[in-house]
């Protein structure tokens, strides 16, 4: 009977991990969905976050200029025009109408989110009908109007995009990759397919009407935006939505610490966003399934090691097939680079549970609200 249990267990992981691989492949291969010729043309804002970002990501943060053309007004902020990033941004922009594309620096308040801190100028500048909220981080496409205009009709919300990991210069940025390309991307993509979107906060948009209903404090109802812009919509009956492809976050160089302390920190959001789906999320490694497989070995005579490793080949063979069918980076390494993530991944799943406590951009922050004026 315990071989039998054991069995269902690890063919249950296994067919699971290998669905989500298989339809995620099936939805980065289809056809990209066009943008409706019935489509309102909305005017759009757009926000472009800069603050915690070094002067490398100058460059990514100015490629949200390929949007100008079909944009009434980028805006960039950062909280000091002392940061790195901001002279060359600035100096990029230097030629272009202020009404156009600038920078807004300052910061009217210190809460649990300092994103949202930075973004806050932003959103109180634009009068547009739909606002985009966009990370510096992110290889802007040109076409990304349309990506997201392709996913959005009168039951949508708010439309979003996955990004994905490019250009790893570095054992720990390949690590990255396999957080945000074969796990997170794999699983939003899924999520998705069947009507279960969420919004990420490196590419979402909604429309001022929407955010306007939700009160002054919309973006602010939780720890995190994407998850506050995730859960306005869903108060109003509409659904959020992914685009049909993701966007590029070239990564450079990270050290191991650098993905723990960020893959740490967004556990902990996840947590407080979504307690029910964090819960459940140690089941995203492949550790029960390889535990099981190992049981089915074992008490078939077989050794123990042999059934792990042959639950372990499936799971990242899987994965391998969707990064070459997504074209996502998987190089000599990559094997090992999964088999680190999701040791990471066991690790950093009990931390939110110990401490509330992450840092942002060299900042302290306490989920608890200790940072936050308003909480005394």
């Amino acid at each position: 009977m315990f071989a039998t249990l054991a069995l269902i267990v690890c063919a249950g992981f296994l067919v699971t991990h290998i669905s989500t691989a298989a339809l995620a492949g099936w939805r980065l291969t289809r056809p990209p969905r066009p943008r409706p010729a019935s489509a309102p043309r909305h005017s759009v804002g757009v926000i472009v976050s800069l603050s915690g970002l070094p002067e490398r990501n100058a460059h990514t943060a100015l490629t949200a200029l390929r949007l100008l053309p079909h944009v009434e007004t980028i805006l960039f902020c950062a909280f000091s025009a002392d940061e790195p990033i901001v002279a060359p941004v600035q100096a990029a922009l230097a030629d272009i109408d202020p009404a156009r594309a600038r920078v807004l620096i300052g910061r009217a308040r210190h809460t649990v989110n300092p994103k949202l801190d930075n973004m806050d100028k932003g959103l109180a500048a634009l009068t547009t009908d739909d606002i985009l909220a966009l990370d510096g981080n992110i290889d802007v496409p040109a076409d990304l109007l349309d990506r997201l205009a392709a996913r959005r009709d009168a039951k949508t919300g708010v439309v979003s995009a996955n990004a994905v990991g490019s250009a790893p210069g570095s054992f720990g940025a390949e690590v990255e990759c396999q957080f945000l390309n074969t796990l997170y991307a794999r699983w939003l993509l899924t999520s998705d397919t069947f009507g279960g979107g969420y919004a990420i906060g490196k590419v979402f948009m909604l429309s001022r009407a929407l955010l306007n209903s939700g009160g002054p404090d919309a973006l602010a109802t939780d720890v995190a935006e994407d998850a506050a812009a995730t859960k306005l919509a869903w108060r109003f009956g509409l659904a959020v939505r992914q685009t049909d492809r993701p966007v590029d976050q070239p990564l450079g160089v990270r050290t191991l610490g650098q993905v723990w302390s960020r893959m740490a920190r967004w556990a902990r959001l996840r947590q407080r966003s979504y307690p029910a789906l964090y819960a459940i999320e140690w089941a995203m490694t492949p550790w029960v399934a390889a535990a099981a497989g190992g049981a089915v070995a074992g008490l078939n005579g077989i050794p123990f090691a042999w059934g792990i490793g042959a639950v372990l080949a499936l799971w990242y063979a899987a994965e391998a097939a969707l990064a070459r069918v997504a074209g996502w980076p998987w190089g000599p390494r990559a094997i090992l680079a999964a088999f680190v993530r999701d040791a990471m991944a066991l690790a950093i799943w009990p931390l939110p549970f110990i401490s509330a406590r992450y840092e942002w951009a060299g900042q302290a922050v306490s989920l608890n609200g200790e940072n936050d004026p308003r909480a005394g």
